[in-house]
């Protein structure tokens, strides 16, 4: 239902007056954004573009060095003066354009300089050059998407940098060649430590590109733990213990650390993941179930965490994916039933059954989260 539709039936019910239904859309329509002047702006700029790259990419040979690296300075000049100049007039949107633009302008200069002087690539090291040349621009931005950009960029190229030193692969191989969950637990931890100092910077923009790296790196490994095993990932059972045990004092102290509890949907997580994988190299034979539990665990958490902080959608979300995976293990256990008919019935009821109670939830939870979203 558009939201025409939805005032017509608010005033319709008598819940907004005419007056107030006109200037509410009368509001809504000034504040729409041209979307297809900006898709005409957007296609118009990559066109001219596209159109600049294929002209001096047939010229590439006959254009001298010279005039190659004064026309990557001017244009590097003219691009840093529109962003200065917008930052002055407040135009964020614009600013953040530029921006991006300005850091992927430094990039293609790095690869100029290396094309026109004859250097030789080695690994990652203009990924990390970049990373250090544009990190200035960090500080002009006020949108998440270049510094979500710029740190997996940074991260990956100076480890793969270290990488290059003895002394750091031992330190590596010794940590996690012998129990990539461990590992990936570990890595986990590091982003959710590393979440909390950030948040401490008065930087909105890198909070939430972090933020949102962080999640990823949940969701992708709890895929992941729930696709592979312990007892397959862990090389070796014997030096497994002492790292889990490291990693209980470590989420001990990321806790006690936290004394409003403000990232607590994180140190949950880490501890259902950490009884998961314990769980699991302890008890081989149960890990399925261990692996299930430690699904609906998480989910649990993010339906709290949704409900505590007012967002239906994400609640709706996970108690969705909650059912799902609740099917998923009626299917493990008792999938032969769907194979005759009186246990097609039987499934028919236990689904209506957990719709039931899903509905019932919904009734209860829902009116109280709008309640408090309206505080």
């Amino acid at each position: 239902m558009n939201l025409a539709s939805k005032l017509s039936d608010w005033q319709k019910h008598q819940l907004i007056t005419a007056e107030q239904q006109q200037q509410i859309l009368d509001y809504e329509n000034n504040v729409k954004r041209p979307i297809l002047f900006y898709s005409l702006l957007f296609l118009s700029a990559f066109c001219i573009g596209i159109g600049f790259i294929a002209v001096i990419a047939a010229n590439w040979e006959t254009i001298p060095a010279a005039v190659k690296l004064c026309a990557d300075f001017i244009l590097l000049i003219s691009v840093a003066w529109g962003i200065w100049t917008l930052r002055e007039q407040g135009k964020v949107l614009l600013l953040e354009g530029l921006i991006i633009l300005y850091a992927l302008l430094i990039m293609a200069s790095i690869g100029l300089a290396g094309q026109v002087y004859h250097l030789p690539a080695d690994g990652l090291s203009a990924v990390l050059f970049w990373s250090v040349l544009s990190f200035p621009l960090l500080l002009l931005c006020t949108k998440p998407f270049f510094p979500g950009v710029w740190l997996p960029g940074f991260i990956w190229s100076l480890s793969d940098k270290l990488y290059e030193y003895s002394w750091f692969e031992r330190i590596m191989d010794a940590l996690f060649s012998r129990n990539y969950h461990f590992a990936i637990w570990l890595s986990l931890w590091l982003l959710s430590a590393f979440y909390r100092l950030i948040k401490q910077l008065p930087r909105p923009a890198w909070q939430q590109a972090w933020r949102w790296w962080t999640v990823t790196a949940f969701v992708c490994a709890t895929v992941f733990f729930d696709m592979f095993n312990v007892n397959t990932l862990s090389i070796s059972h014997s030096v497994g213990w002492p790292y889990w045990g490291a990693a209980l004092l470590l989420l001990a102290a990321l806790w006690f650390s936290d004394r409003k509890k403000t990232y607590w949907p994180a140190t949950y997580a880490l501890a259902v993941i950490w009884g998961y994988s314990v769980l699991g190299k302890a008890f081989p034979a149960a890990e399925g179930m261990a692996s299930a539990a430690m699904i609906i665990a998480l989910l649990a958490i993010v339906s709290s965490y949704a409900y505590c902080t007012h967002q239906t959608r994400l609640f709706n979300v996970a108690t969705v994916l909650i059912a799902l995976r609740l099917f998923g293990i009626y299917l493990e256990v008792f999938g032969s039933l769907l194979s005759t008919g009186a246990g097609l019935i039987v499934s028919g009821l236990v689904f209506l059954g957990l719709a039931g109670l899903w509905q019932k939830l919904r009734n209860r939870l829902f009116p109280k989260i709008r309640e408090k979203s309206n505080v």
